[in-house]
């Protein structure tokens, strides 16, 4: 599913006497970035090529943005989340490729992340090809992955939260209860109905009530599009990831950039 994210830029929110974050998500050849501030204020944000983004530093460069941090997360469904006691590096990479049917190929690099608040590892692969390009642009970046970031910016929660984060032709899906993860996964939709099965699926299998369970949803997904308004159909609690980053954008805008405040925070 694609999606034409619209391009924002406060030029008047500018202040060239201080320096700015970019948080960015890398998706296969696309790169959207947003440009923070210190008190998480969005100032600048689109999406472009990947292959563009030498030409993105110029752009901030002649606009007065000085980016003191690069914050990247890359994004692909192909993952795995392991307890952190079962993880072991030597081993790490079998696993995945295991766990994911893939091969070994040595055009990526195998990466994991830790979360001490859920004792847990998600080991995935980046290619070289991209963190190439990366370095090349900027020479302060740090890079995780995006899903990664989701579980990590979901609250320990007393009851029970579920969130959902949309890409360009994925989404993942993270419930947390009672401080612990219970499911995080991501899943490849062409329309509404998949996304509905695989969310009707989850809460079948974790016994969940579709009529009080509140779902948030943030990501590259159309304000009340056909895949909310199915949902909507079929869940009494739909709510739009907002109030996360401070901005003069539109409430049916400001939910596409959950996934840069959630990379902002982690990486």
């Amino acid at each position: 599913m694609e999606l034409d994210l619209i391009e924002y830029k406060a030029s008047a929110s500018i202040n060239k006497d201080i320096s700015y974050e970019l948080s960015a998500l890398i998706n296969a050849d696309s790169l959207f970035y947003g440009v923070f501030d210190y008190a998480k204020t969005l100032i600048w944000a689109a999406n472009i090529p990947l292959s563009r983004i030498g030409l993105l530093r110029e752009e901030l460069s002649k606009n007065d943005i000085s980016i003191r941090k690069f914050k990247a997360g890359y994004y692909s469904t192909h993952y795995t989340i392991i307890p952190n006691e079962e993880f072991d590096s030597l081993n790490s990479e079998i696993l995945f490729e295991h766990v994911n049917g893939l091969e070994n190929h040595n055009d990526s690099i195998l990466r994991n992340e830790y979360s001490e608040q859920f004792g847990m590892r998600l080991i995935y692969k980046v290619p070289k090809e991209i963190v190439r390009v990366v370095n090349q642009a900027f020479d302060n970046c740090s890079m995780i992955h995006a899903n990664f970031a989701q579980i990590e910016t979901m609250q320990n929660q007393e009851n029970t939260a579920v969130r959902l984060c949309f890409y360009d032709s994925s989404f993942d899906i993270t419930v947390i209860s009672h401080e612990k993860l219970i499911l995080s996964n991501s899943f490849d939709y062409k329309g509404g109905q998949d996304v509905l099965y695989f969310l009707g699926l989850t809460f079948e299998r974790l016994g969940l009530d579709y009529r009080v369970q509140t779902i948030e949803l943030g990501g590259l997904i159309q304000y009340d599009g056909e895949v909310v308004q199915l949902l909507k159909e079929y869940f009494g609690s739909i709510q739009y990831a907002t109030n996360y980053i401070k901005s003069d954008l539109d409430r049916s805008e400001e939910h596409f950039h959950l996934p840069l405040y959630m990379i902002s925070k982690c990486a």
